[in-house]
């Protein structure tokens, strides 16, 4: 069952009637009291129509609190590995009084990244929107197109191996935009982008694909199947 927001953002439901398809996905997880999410949107929509005997919480969240837990399973196989973080705005903004605040490193992406030993690499449009919102819009994609061109000029310019993201949403806009303007010869390199989930299964030594699906990716490295999580991240096409 859909959450509800990619018809909010298309105009075709208001904020009432979001709240009624997300309270009827709730639902399904009323019995168990706790529904975990890997989209943002998604995280964002369940929490507004949230009631008591249900509790949603983010996939990053639940590693985020796990990752003293993961360091001691994972060590440092990131270590050396250069990772720009997108946190993307319907946690960091649009949920910005239930969003979790970083520790360690600005937001709960570095957070985990660094427990594994990773580096984490600066970029001026850090803040930014991916644009995936545009792609509800078919009308004026074209005009909002250059605020995801302008992210992605941004992440290649900072050095990273990895874009890690915590929403599907925006995983997606990064991915496809980067393959859509290599194919238009507008970049020389790309980076791959990998969900949250994604970058703490290779730190754990799951299968790139069987496991985690990166021959999925339109931006993927070019060997799928490495001996660590650095050698696949520095292979990149």
């Amino acid at each position: 069952m859909c959450c509800g927001m990619p018809f909010e953002i298309a105009g075709l439901l208001d904020r009432e009637g979001l709240e009624r398809i997300a309270i009827h996905s709730l639902k399904a997880a009323s019995k168990e009291g706790t529904m975990v999410t890997p989209c943002n949107g998604c995280y964002r929509a369940l929490n507004l129509a949230l009631r008591d005997e249900v509790k949603c919480l983010h996939v990053a969240e639940v590693l985020w609190r796990a990752r003293d837990e993961l360091k001691k399973a994972a060590g440092d196989a990131l270590r050396g590995v250069k990772v720009a973080v997108h946190v993307g705005c319907h946690y960091a903004y649009a949920m910005r009084e239930r969003a979790l605040k970083g520790v360690e490193g600005e937001d709960i992406l570095e957070d985990i990244a660094l427990s594994m030993g990773a580096d984490i690499v600066s970029y001026d449009e850090k803040k930014l929107c991916c644009g995936a919102t545009a792609m509800k819009w078919p009308r004026i994609m074209e005009a909002l197109n250059p605020i995801t061109k302008l992210k992605v000029e941004s992440l290649l310019n900072s050095g990273a191996e990895a874009v890690l993201v915590m929403c599907t949403a925006c995983q997606l806009a990064i991915d496809r935009a980067q393959y859509q303007m290599k194919n238009l010869g507008e970049l020389d390199k790309t980076i791959p982008v990998l969900h949250v989930s994604q970058l703490v299964g290779l730190a754990l030594g799951l299968h790139p694909i069987d496991d985690l699906g990166l021959h999925l990716h339109l931006i993927r490295p070019e060997r799928i199947a490495p001996s660590s999580p650095r050698e696949l991240l520095s292979d990149q096409r």
